[in-house]
């Protein structure tokens, strides 16, 4: 469960990164308000913050979860 959470937290964040890098373009300017930018920043961070939790955690119980990876 521990691996599902840490992947789906590296989603998330490079997720967030992607969308805070796409708002400092200069060529973006013009669509971030129609694009909503601003607001799925802030859900993205919510969503981050909600994964590092012991809820989400639990939330795993009982799913597939993910396999390690071995190299």
């Amino acid at each position: 469960m521990v691996i599902k959470q840490q992947r789906d937290l590296k989603l998330a964040q490079s997720q967030l990164d992607y969308i805070v890098k796409f708002r400092a373009q200069p060529e973006n300017q013009n669509c971030i308000n129609d694009m909503r930018i601003d607001y799925k920043i802030a859900k993205l961070k919510e969503r981050i913050n909600y994964l590092k939790t012991d809820a989400y955690l639990q939330s795993l119980v009982g799913t597939i979860g993910a396999d390690p990876l071995y190299k």
